[in-house]
């Protein structure tokens, strides 16, 4: 990974992991709350399509080969994330509503579709993947016997 990008990917790293934690234990704690087994099976479902669109732009801020990239899909995830608290905040305080849910589960595809015209548009402009991004190097050789 290249010096110049290795703050902004590990931010973008660290955020995404934060989020995918509070998103976890927020749903985990409400299916303790309530004690449904069935709300269980369907946080296992909606967790993961709930962090999906930030992980996948925290990959992207990783898989940047320049700075501005790297900046610019880390400033996506920061928006992302801000956009699921507006709407939380939203149907919880400001206009409680049952359809709330409804948009919560909706809005993963929106963030879906802003990170691939976003991703389309950086391309347009020469954004490329490192070349290293997804090279897997192979394990050390064990040391010899003797």
């Amino acid at each position: 990974m290249p010096g110049s990008t290795r703050i902004l990917s590990r931010t973008a790293g660290w955020l995404a992991l934060a989020y995918c934690l509070a998103v976890t234990g927020l749903q985990l704690w409400d299916v303790i709350r309530e004690g449904d087994a069935e709300l269980f099976l369907l946080s296992l479902i909606f967790i993961p399509w709930l962090v999906a669109p930030i992980i996948l732009a925290a990959t992207l801020a990783g898989a940047s080969p320049t700075r501005l990239g790297a900046a610019v899909f880390l400033a996506l995830e920061a928006g992302l994330i801000l956009s699921v608290i507006l709407i939380v905040v939203d149907f919880i305080y400001i206009h409680p509503s049952s359809m709330g849910g409804v948009a919560l589960l909706i809005w993963p595809v929106f963030q879906l579709a802003a990170t691939v015209a976003l991703v389309l548009l950086a391309s347009l402009f020469g954004w490329r993947m490192r070349p290293d991004f997804l090279k897997d190097d192979p394990p050390a050789a064990p040391p010899p016997r003797a």
